[in-house]
């Protein structure tokens, strides 16, 4: 059954549980099955739904991921720890540019949650109005392309 059956099915049933799962599979798989998820599917998620595959992404790179609540998040959609580094993670699926506000967010987020570092991740790319504050602020901007390598490659 191919990837896109799976989608079919998660968004009939209309739950995230069953996208989780999915996601996760394709990611634990992703040396194998590469191709079983596409740009145009990610570019579709929802934010709820980015953000559980960001988390099952991070997860197979060995990442104890927390997901924060929906609303009030302070900045921040994931948590994600290895034995010494925990980063606040803020997950933008967007159709346009990312611009400075979620650096900024994320920015906030990493003290107020005590992570030794701050990243946002997006399926699209950044102006260069955050790429500038990112840069000033130690903010690791992964785009577009860093997701077509971990998926693609």
């Amino acid at each position: 059954m191919k990837i896109t059956t799976h989608f079919l099915l998660t968004f009939i049933t209309g739950g995230l549980w069953p996208f989780y799962l999915v996601a996760k599979s394709v990611v634990r798989k992703k040396r194998y099955y590469h191709r079983s998820i596409t740009l145009e599917q990610i570019d579709y998620m929802t934010g709820e739904e980015f953000e559980i595959f960001l988390e099952a992404l991070f997860s197979t790179f060995g990442y104890k991921v927390h997901r924060t609540q929906s609303t009030g998040d302070y900045g921040a959609d994931l948590i994600i720890e290895n034995s010494n580094t925990r980063i606040a993670v803020q997950a933008k699926r967007y159709s346009n540019n990312v611009g400075v506000s979620s650096v900024q967010e994320v920015v906030a987020a990493k003290n107020y949650y005590s992570c030794d570092e701050a990243m946002v991740v997006s399926n699209n790319y950044y102006t260069p109005a955050a790429k500038k504050l990112a840069s000033s602020n130690n903010v690791l901007l992964l785009d577009r392309d860093w997701l077509i390598n971990e998926l693609f490659s």
